[in-house]
């Protein structure tokens, strides 16, 4: 299963929570999993950074502004069909997390 393969690594703020959901809900297991606070922290030799979000690491990490709206933030992640809104949040989150890494 690629949730599981050794040469892909699974990126994200708060990724560790995302694989324990998969595990608890779907029975799920993800390997390979990096936590882009603490990556982006080591790498720019910035402590401060170890624990911020993905807004804040864009602005420091890529110099980009990015707007996150909490009422997208906190919809139903879990419908069956995604708001247009979701799906450019869930792009904007992923495209930010593929340049991070």
């Amino acid at each position: 299963m690629i949730l599981n393969f050794s040469d892909i690594k699974f990126v994200g703020v708060g990724i560790h929570r995302d694989v324990e959901k998969l595990m608890k809900f779907y029975n799920l297991r993800v390997t390979n999993c990096v936590e882009l606070g603490p990556w982006a922290a080591q790498q720019m030799k910035r402590n401060e950074l170890r624990n911020a979000g993905l807004k804040e690491l864009a602005k420091e990490v890529l110099g980009l502004l990015i707007d996150k709206p909490k009422r997208v933030t906190v919809s139903r992640w879990d419908a069956a069909q995604l708001t247009t809104d979701q799906i450019h949040y869930a792009s904007v989150d992923a495209y930010l997390s593929f340049e991070d890494w």
